[in-house]
């Protein structure tokens, strides 16, 4: 049962409310989520707010365990785990992204749901290497695993940043050449 829970029910449904959050952006407040980067910042917002109240419940449970396990805690979810959700739930935020940039129908409403199904296949080995190897497994599958993804992560949103400055100098290079914009160099 602790299994499922932490390697299905907890992925499944946390990553499916901090989603819907995304979604409801995406729909009502389309003007301010313009592309893949909007989707990374909206994701990692919403995902911190809900790591910080998951954290704080922890922590609470914790100091009524002792000292140890309140280390513990703090050590794994303080300063090995603190971008945990915002990498999981920037799965979705890139999914909803590519849909707000595309103009084709299906790629709309299919990316927002590949995005999703990243968030928890990542969340359910982030989980699932904690219940099946211990904190050994967790330790040896965080070197090899997590961490080579959150720096692949990191780059994929310098180059996202990268691409919306082109972009955008493209775009206003008709302004520039007119004088109404001043260059910037």
């Amino acid at each position: 049962m602790r299994f499922y829970s932490a390697v299905v029910s907890a992925p499944v449904f946390e990553e499916g409310s901090k989603g819907l959050g995304l979604v409801l952006l995406l729909i009502f407040f389309r003007r301010y989520f313009d592309d893949i980067l909007d989707g990374i910042v909206f994701a990692g917002v919403i995902a911190l707010g809900f790591a910080t109240v998951e954290n704080v419940l922890y922590y609470g449970r914790a100091i009524n365990e002792g000292k140890e396990t309140l280390i513990a805690l703090l050590i794994m979810r303080g300063v090995m785990s603190p971008f945990a959700h915002v990498s999981f739930t920037a799965m979705t935020g890139i999914g909803c992204g590519i849909a707000r940039e595309s103009h084709n129908t299906f790629v709309r409403i299919l990316l927002p749901i590949i995005g999703y199904g990243g968030a928890i296949l990542m969340y359910a080995i982030w989980n699932g290497m904690a219940v099946i190897g211990g904190l050994q497994g967790f330790v040896i599958t965080y070197f090899i695993l997590e961490v080579p993804f959150f720096l692949i992560f990191v780059g994929f949103a310098f180059y996202t940043m990268y691409r919306q400055n082109k972009i955008l100098k493209e775009m206003l290079a008709i302004d520039v050449a007119r004088n109404l914009i001043a260059k910037l160099d």
